[in-house]
């Protein structure tokens, strides 16, 4: 009975066209990445999970220790599934994989401490494949830009992968992010499959409300599959916090940046979750959290253009002579808030504080919430309900 919704998605998918993405197959990687094998994919890993639970947990008395250790266990093997699929489709899997890696005050720990991994070390694209982007984009051999060219990225993420180099006019050291190479091509084949396939979930989960996290990465995706758009952001940045002496914003070098390459001034540093990194440099981690919390406030409160990715990936900390600087990456998604909105998520702020319930429901109810107030309230916090509703001030833990 589970097996026959799922034999329906992948009909309706093909019928609809869903994969049938025109590519020059001219190797065994890019048959590999045709739209429909990675719809086929997609949709037999959710039909095993599907499966998985709808099994493991039939006949179990719920609630029941003996329930909480199955569930616990498919949600394992669910969150591996899912990792081995972003894993090999890569890109917008990644992507969704990363939002649900955030997710610890909504989503269960077996989901996001499995899929972490895709934050800083999603899968790495070989050198050819980056060696292609970049001379198709500048026209060019990769000799002729760069006088060299590491062939080991020093981050991977879900759209793209950034490698060190020198400029081959000037020998000036630089960071080149560099699109994946199927990414593009991919987008909006992988958008519809994730939008059949949340729509599947739904009905087959309806406690789980994801729909809204597809819908999230599909407006945004465009935009972030240009990088130029990427430097006027990262630009806007600088200028609009250029008080703050301690946030760090790399030059952008325009004449080495395309919609799919972006080169930009090299920054030293290291990822701001690495706790042995900052002990050694004598750098107090609460004195970093309160520079981004005040970084992450001026941009909500006072400027209205806030960085839509934060995640410790995007944020190194490099030592200095008098102190550190964090440097600030990945400019891709800036949202723009208004002044009415603002006023609105300090009213809800002050709420929460309080905390005050009927007050959360009051000003999420005016920002168009509805009765998912409860749900808004977790992910504006990272906290869970029962966290929310005890005082955030009284939880240390936000899956309490």
């Amino acid at each position: 009975m589970i097996l026959r919704p799922l034999r329906k998605v992948l009909t309706v998918g093909a019928a609809a066209g869903i994969g049938y993405t025109a590519y020059s197959a001219d190797s065994l990687e890019d048959v590999k990445h045709l739209g429909v094998f990675r719809f086929g994919r997609a949709a037999l890993t959710v039909g095993k999970i599907v499966v998985d639970y709808k099994m493991s947990l039939s006949g179990i008395p719920e609630p029941s220790e003996k329930f909480d250790e199955e569930i616990r266990k498919c949600h394992q093997r669910s969150a591996d599934y899912l990792l081995d699929l972003a894993c090999t489709n890569g890109g917008v899997f990644i992507k969704v994989g990363q939002h649900i890696a955030a997710m610890e005050y909504l989503i269960p720990p077996e989901y996001t401490d499995t899929l972490q991994v895709l934050m800083a070390r999603a899968p790495q694209a070989p050198q050819k494949d980056v060696q292609f982007v970049i001379e198709n984009e500048f026209g060019r051999p990769i000799h002729e830009i760069f006088a060299d060219f590491s062939e080991k990225p020093v981050g991977a993420a879900s759209l793209a992968q950034v490698h060190i180099a020198h400029l081959k006019n000037s020998g000036e050291k630089v960071a080149v992010k560099v699109q994946h190479k199927r990414v593009y091509q991919n987008s909006k084949t992988d958008m519809n499959t994730m939008q059949f396939l949340a729509n599947f979930a739904d009905a087959v989960f309806p406690e789980f409300k994801l729909m809204w996290l597809v819908d999230e990465v599909k407006r945004n995706l465009p935009k972030e599959l240009d990088f130029e758009h990427e430097a006027k952001n990262a630009d806007e940045a600088r200028k609009r916090f250029k008080h703050l002496d301690f946030l760090k914003i790399p030059e952008i070098r325009y004449d080495f940046t395309t919609k799919r390459v972006l080169t930009m001034e090299y920054c030293e540093g290291c990822h701001v979750d690495n706790l042995e990194y900052l002990k050694k440099h004598s750098i107090s981690p609460r004195d970093v959290c309160k520079k981004i919390g005040k970084t992450i406030s001026e941009m909500i409160f006072l400027q209205g253009f806030l960085h839509s990715d934060p995640h410790p990936g995007n944020i190194l900390i490099n030592p200095k002579k008098n102190g550190y600087e964090i440097v600030l990456l990945d400019h891709g998604l800036y949202l723009n808030i208004n002044d009415h909105i603002r006023k609105m998520y300090s009213d809800l702020w002050m709420a929460i504080l309080k905390p005050d319930m009927q007050e959360i429901r009051k000003v999420a109810n005016q920002m168009g919430v509805g009765e998912l107030y409860g749900l808004f309230a977790c992910i504006v916090t990272r906290r869970s309900w029962k966290s929310v509703t005890s005082g955030i001030d009284n939880s240390k833990n936000g899956r309490r």
